[in-house]
């Protein structure tokens, strides 16, 4: 797990995007921010590296309405997709996104958004989620 953490924080750093690691299981997750969460002015205390949650509700709270609907539609798609994947194939599989997004001074950005299923050896372990400023 030490590996995939550390590539999260990597990604994250060199995207300026956020990337969260979900435990599907434990409702748990690990988030590591680039230089988004300055332009999402995101305040220091939401910028946690461990939330009790799958749900990076600091980013989806500043989603669109109609774009958060469409995101969870194509997420709900993408995980009955996987589920019919075998395990050693899902990591080839990503589902994409743009979603419109409140940032600094209320300004609308565009951001990319991407589900992976990972292939870890942790069984429950594998689910990235990475946000990008385009």
């Amino acid at each position: 797990m030490k590996y995939y953490k550390q590539y999260a924080k990597t990604y994250a750093d060199i995207h300026n995007g956020i990337v969260v690691l979900s435990d599907l299981t434990a409702n748990w997750s690990f988030t590591f921010m680039g230089e988004i969460a300055e332009r999402l002015h995101l305040s220091s205390s939401k910028r946690k590296l461990e939330i009790n949650s799958i749900w990076e509700d600091f980013l989806l709270e500043r989603v669109h309405p109609e774009d958060l609907a469409v995101k969870h539609a194509l997420e709900l798609q993408f995980l009955e997709l996987v589920k019919k994947t075998e395990p050693k194939e899902r990591f080839r599989y990503q589902a994409n996104s743009v979603l419109r997004v409140e940032g600094k001074d209320g300004r609308i950005m565009l951001m990319s958004h991407q589900i992976i299923y990972l292939d870890t050896p942790v069984k429950n372990f594998r689910n990235w989620h990475y946000a990008a400023i385009h």
